[in-house]
């Protein structure tokens, strides 16, 4: 068996041999292509095939690297024309805060102004007081210089009148010495006839005693002419006393009115100084940094243990003003009140002007300010801690955390409750932090615009319709849950029928603006109307805020 085969192998084994080299013949004799001739098509070698590989290789990488100098230089150009258009957005907003600011300063120099020409009018009233005054002054006393002059005339008259009875009463004198000297020539000559002598005595002594009865009335006449001059030299006197007086008067109102007018004037000037100077404090909302200190001339002052303590949360609009006057109106609102502690959220160019209208001591925030008469101690991002008694200090916090997509995808009746879940991990996050400012042991305030409604106010048994749900709105809840109670809530009998609305529109009352306090005993809280904030606006949406007294332990 072995022989067979191998006798069959050694016949195949060359048979095969002879077969695989007629096939190999045939197949490299036609894959044998001959040689181009010399000026046709170049001829193809691995070395050629590999530089040209190579070339195309590299006019890739160039391709590549083109096309990516390309993209890089059109991404820059984006990048470049982006941030133009960033730039020119910023300079855009720029120049709307500064014609803003140029606006409100413009309407402050107009009050300025008035409040200078008012001063202007009533020193103008006061100047015409004193002109007229002093022309009365004048007018009494040229009337005080004619009685004067008329009583020196009379004088004079008198005078005259009795220098010529002094005359008339030296003539009769005269004619009584020559009477007597006729009397006495007539008795030496009573030798004479007798009947002579005697009718020439009797007519002697008749004349004798006529003169005399002149001469006696004559100085009768004289004695009542010097009363009269005395009592008109007494008159002279007291007008002359009257007009001195009157001028001393004159004089002294005068510099009265004067002392007046410069310290009116001062007291202006002094006026404008300290609001120019409080102003300052206040640079453009776009450069301004937090937390700021915004100082007053007011003192600061100190409760006394056992006192109430008032508080005020002021949630203003979140649109610019359009009104000038509407800080003046909300100040006037709560002016009354009195209150130490005051918190304020909204719009910042709003909170600004408030804070500036109130000139009171007060921190400004990102988010609104604390106004305060309590000497502040240290402040942080979103809070105050204050001096409330020689011993206690008190921490004041403010929480402002706007939410408008949810109110508004209620109102159109969309899917509110996906959003409102969506955006509930960040808000509790950033309510964290502000809680966790400041001492766990100090007694805390705090005003917060959460822009979503407390828990406690949804139920099955509240008589808004919309409300009728148990909904977990979570802010409320997680301050609770941080040792804060409710003010509002704590101090009212039920959330059915004491709503205690902040933010109203058409469709929509809500309880969004809370007064929260920590170990401190909340004794009553209402509602509060702020000026023309609680008149609906051109959206129709009215805000309310609140007004609370605390006891601190």
């Amino acid at each position: 068996m072995n022989k067979r085969l191998v006798i069959v192998l050694i016949f195949a084994l060359p048979l095969l041999l002879l077969s695989c080299q007629s096939y190999t013949s045939r197949e490299g004799l036609a894959s044998i292509q001959p040689l181009p001739p010399l000026g046709e098509e170049p001829i193809i070698t691995k070395y050629s095939t590999l530089q040209e590989q190579k070339a195309e290789k590299e006019n890739a990488i160039l391709k590549a690297q083109q096309e990516k100098e390309a993209a890089l230089a059109q991404a820059q150009e984006k990048k470049e024309w982006e941030a133009l258009q960033e730039k020119l957005a910023t300079l855009n907003e720029e120049k709307k805060t500064l014609l803003t600011q140029i606006s409100q300063l413009k309407t402050a120099m107009d009050k300025q102004n008035k409040n200078l020409e008012t001063a202007a009018k009533e020193i103008a009233q006061l100047k015409a007081a004193q002109e007229m005054f002093s022309r009365q002054a004048e007018g009494e006393t040229q009337e005080y210089i004619q009685a004067w002059n008329e009583a020196q005339k009379t004088i004079s008259d008198l005078t005259q009148e009795n220098e010529t009875l002094t005359l008339e009463q030296t003539e009769q004198k005269a004619l009584i010495d020559e009477l007597q000297s006729q009397n006495e020539a007539q008795a030496k000559e009573l030798s004479q006839t007798q009947a002579e002598r005697v009718l020439s005595a009797l007519n002697a002594e008749e004349k004798y005693q006529a003169a005399l009865q002149d001469i006696d009335a004559l100085t009768e006449e004289n004695a009542q002419l010097n009363q009269q001059i005395l009592a008109l030299q007494t008159a002279i006197e007291e007008k002359e006393n009257a007009i001195l007086q009157a001028e001393l008067l004159a004089e002294q109102t005068t510099a009265e009115q004067t002392d007046l007018l410069k310290l009116a004037e001062e007291a202006l000037e002094a006026e404008r100084l300290a609001l120019e100077k409080e102003r300052m404090q206040i640079p453009p909302l776009s450069s301004i940094t937090f937390p700021r200190i915004y100082s007053t001339e007011k003192e600061s002052t100190l409760s006394v243990q056992g006192d109430k303590l008032k508080t005020i949360m002021l949630p203003l609009d979140d649109a610019v003003w359009k009104d000038p006057n509407m800080a003046n109106e909300v100040f006037t609102s709560i002016k009354d009140l009195d209150a130490p502690v005051i918190f304020v959220t909204g719009h910042m160019e709003n909170v600004i002007a408030l804070v500036r209208e109130m000139r009171s001591d007060a921190v400004l925030f990102s988010t609104g300010a604390i106004i305060t008469t309590f000497p502040i101690i240290e402040t942080s991002d979103f809070g105050v801690t204050v001096q409330y008694t020689d011993t206690l200090r008190l921490r004041l916090s403010l929480a402002n955390l706007p939410q408008y997509e949810v109110l508004q995808a209620f109102l159109e009746d969309l899917d509110w409750q996906t959003l409102q879940k969506i955006a509930s991990e960040e808000r509790l996050n950033k309510l964290e932090t502000i809680t966790e400012e400041g001492s766990l042991t100090d007694p805390t305030l705090m005003g917060a615009s959460l822009y979503e409604p407390s828990y406690q106010d949804w139920s099955t048994f509240s008589p808004v319709s919309y409300r009728q749900m148990d909904y977990p709105w979570p802010l409320c809840e997680a301050l609770e849950q941080a040792g804060f109670y409710d003010t509002y809530r704590v101090t009212h009998f039920t959330e059915d029928t004491d709503a205690g609305n902040t933010l109203v529109t058409e469709n929509w009352k809500e309880r969004v603006d809370y007064l929260f306090s920590r170990k401190m005993i909340p004794l009553e809280s209402s509602m509060l109307t702020i000026g023309g904030e609680s008149v609906p606006d051109e959206n129709n949406i009215s805000r309310f805020g609140i007004f609370a007294t605390y006891l601190v332990p």
